[in-house]
């Protein structure tokens, strides 16, 4: 890696550091991996069949793609503690788009799609 890649992971983990939650990626209920994430909410405008807008709310996470152990899927799960109640999000394709993202163009950070289930 040159100067600036090492200085931008430094950055990059103090970051994950002070923003990040710890959360649990489960897949088929179990746990595949345990990871620090930066969580983020996002709407999304989409057009239904019929011409009308939609506004999609999410859960987006911030991975660095090494701590998962698969590619994220639809239908894997995240479990997150909010304010001491685990809430579990599944990943989704949201608005016609992909369910997972690379941020970076080396793919070193992901960012996946998630709506909370019950």
């Amino acid at each position: 890696m040159s100067g600036f890649d090492d200085d931008f992971a430094a950055a990059d983990e103090i970051f994950a550091e002070a923003f990040g939650v710890s959360v649990e990626y489960l897949i088929g209920g179990e746990i595949a991996a345990t990871a620090s994430a930066e969580v983020s909410l996002a709407k999304r405008e989409t057009r239904d069949s019929y011409g009308a807008v939609q506004t999609i709310d999410s859960r987006d996470y911030l991975f660095t793609a090494s701590e998962l152990t698969q590619v994220p899927k639809s239908g894997h799960r995240i479990r997150e503690v909010v304010s001491g109640v685990a809430r579990v999000f599944e990943v989704m394709e949201i608005a016609g788009g992909p369910c997972w993202e690379a941020v970076d163009p080396n793919g070193r950070k992901i960012v996946v799609h998630t709506k909370e289930v019950l």
